[in-house]
């Protein structure tokens, strides 16, 4: 009957305590700071803007603090050839395991990518909204699983500042020289924009 008991009050203690103090605030499930969430949630707000330039910014975030950002649907912007499509993450720990949305957007990706079917890194950025982009790596190879019925067979591998591989938990540093070289063209891009 103790043991019924005990137990009783320990379920007690624990729903008043997950009332006082919720879950997100002692879990470490992003580090993205305060000051991020506020600069991509209120980045349109017309309060927030210092100028009347509708150009979006480029924020240099890593991948843990912008992988709650990522959970709907984005568009990528290839540097190289200035074409955009729109994904969805679709997996991925360390870094986002994405796949195009449909068949228009996979035919875009083919058109990126060219004959290659090798693992190349490219220079991307990706639109988390109409005002703020994120430089990224992505790799065009489809490979792996796929979860989207869009005739892709795989899913591709978009990387971010401080990004790691799922299986060896490195960061790999192919795809951050490509995430530095997508924050350099970053200006170049959106003056093409214009």
């Amino acid at each position: 009957m103790k043991k019924v008991f005990y137990g009783f009050l320990f379920f007690i203690f624990a729903a008043i305590f997950s009332a006082i103090m919720p879950y997100p605030i002692f879990s470490n499930h992003t580090n993205i700071t305060e000051k991020n969430v506020y600069e991509i949630n209120n980045f349109c707000e017309t309060e927030m803007q210092v100028s009347n330039s509708t150009q979006p910014a480029v924020l240099d975030l890593s991948f843990d603090e912008i992988a709650l950002f990522l959970e709907g649907e984005f568009e990528i912007c290839d540097l190289q050839t200035g074409l955009s499509f729109f994904a969805k993450r679709t997996g991925g720990k360390h870094h986002a395991d994405i796949e195009p949305l449909n068949k228009t957007n996979i035919e875009i990706l083919k058109e990126i990518r060219g004959e290659s079917t090798t693992w190349d890194r490219r220079p991307v950025l990706v639109k988390l909204n109409e005002n703020v982009l994120v430089p990224a790596s992505l790799c065009t190879y489809p490979h792996g699983f796929e979860t989207l019925s869009n005739g892709l067979h795989g899913h591709l591998c978009l990387h971010f500042k401080n990004s790691k591989m799922d299986g060896t938990k490195e960061v790999d540093s192919a795809h951050q020289r490509c995430v530095e070289k997508a924050a350099n063209q970053a200006k170049n891009f959106l003056e093409s924009l214009e």
